[in-house]
């Protein structure tokens, strides 16, 4: 049986060498990632030209021109990935390969490739009082988790680096700077990890992926639990007038812009709410606001589960709200998921390594 095997594989891979490598790199590209997955099993060949570097970076060139929408929906510790066609957006930079970090289970911090369903659990560090931010490094392709320590009083100390692929090793970096506990106050961009400072000090600590180096800016203006978020390449403080989540009786969304992180320049712009955003959105919904698709469109998205799933487009210049429900996303009667959106979901197929 497995001499007849080997014997098929042979034959496969004469019938294909005959192919230039290009060739079959352009035809695999244009597969989902299920068939491409299914395709490594076919011979060694095959597999080979799947895990080649070239073809993984012309798959991410071209997953980077036609991002996706990402849905991580999370019940107890399990958490379920869905993806959706994004409608086309301007962003001025191709955004980066998507990898998330999906929990926090008492001490572990676990890393997890949507486009593959491959999950690594990053080393802990030596404390069980431990804060962790995951970035991406734009210049050397490379992905880091920033780690730090708490005392008792709130102060971090014993800010290290950990970069995947580059074993197991925690690197110390100089830095004693306070950190929000609330950690969906964090966020990459452009390979700076943004995250908040204490309510007392009103401010955010910027961190270099690359060269590992912070700097620290003031809040424009008073601020209380502001929203981060990815806003068109920039990073973006969101304050809710009405509180922390959007409702249907929300009015107005206050957004202060970071122009320039070493002159500590802030612009401010602010949003009124359409008058038909009261009679679009259901009364009873939580919404957040996940991202924009340019300087005057905003996408809002419940943060639990509904039946049917769906989202909003927010454009402030036309005055409209359009509500696209998502196909495909059922939910069991009774079972409620917590769900993260994310825009731009880029496809990588690389494989993660410590």
């Amino acid at each position: 049986m497995k001499e007849s095997r080997r014997r098929k594989d042979r034959e496969t891979d004469q019938q294909h060498s005959s192919l230039p490598m290009e060739l079959m790199m352009d035809i695999f590209s244009r597969l989902s990632l299920k068939s491409i997955a299914t395709c490594r099993c076919v011979s060694k060949q095959w597999a080979s030209v799947l895990g080649h570097s070239g073809f993984r970076d012309l798959l991410l060139t071209r997953s980077q021109a036609r991002p996706r929408l990402l849905f991580a929906c999370v019940e107890d510790n399990k958490v379920i990935f869905l993806s959706s066609p994004q409608p086309q957006s301007s962003s001025p930079t191709p955004p980066p390969p998507t990898y998330l970090q999906v929990s926090m289970e008492g001490e572990e911090l676990v890393i997890c490739n949507p486009s593959t369903g491959q999950s690594l659990t990053v080393p802990r560090m030596n404390s069980s009082r431990m804060t962790r931010f995951f970035g991406y490094d734009t210049i050397e392709k490379l992905h880091k988790v920033l780690g730090m320590i708490w005392l008792q009083d709130d102060r971090t100390v014993d800010h290290q680096v950990l970069t995947l692929g580059g074993g197991t090793t925690w690197r110390t970096t100089g830095c004693r700077v306070p950190c929000s506990t609330w950690q969906r106050q964090n966020i990459c961009i452009n390979g700076v990890i943004y995250y908040v400072g204490r309510e007392c000090d009103q401010m955010i600590v910027c961190f270099d992926v690359r060269s590992e180096k912070y700097i620290f800016v003031k809040f424009p203006d008073m601020i209380f639990w502001p929203v981060v978020l990815d806003f068109y390449g920039k990073l973006a403080l969101v304050v809710l007038v009405s509180g922390i989540a959007l409702t249907a009786t929300s009015e107005s969304i206050v957004m202060w812009v970071l122009q320039d992180p070493g002159r500590c320049t802030w612009s401010k712009r602010v949003y009124i709410l359409p008058p038909m955003w009261k009679d679009v959105v259901d009364p009873r919904e939580h919404l957040e606001i996940v991202g924009g698709t340019g300087p005057d469109e905003l996408v809002m998205s419940p943060r639990y589960s509904s039946q049917p799933f769906h989202f909003y487009y927010c454009n402030f210049l036309k005055e409209t709200v359009t509500r696209v429900v998502i196909q495909g996303m059922a939910f069991g009667t009774g079972r409620r998921y917590s769900i993260h959106t994310y825009l731009n979901h880029v496809e990588d197929v690389k494989r993660m390594e410590l």
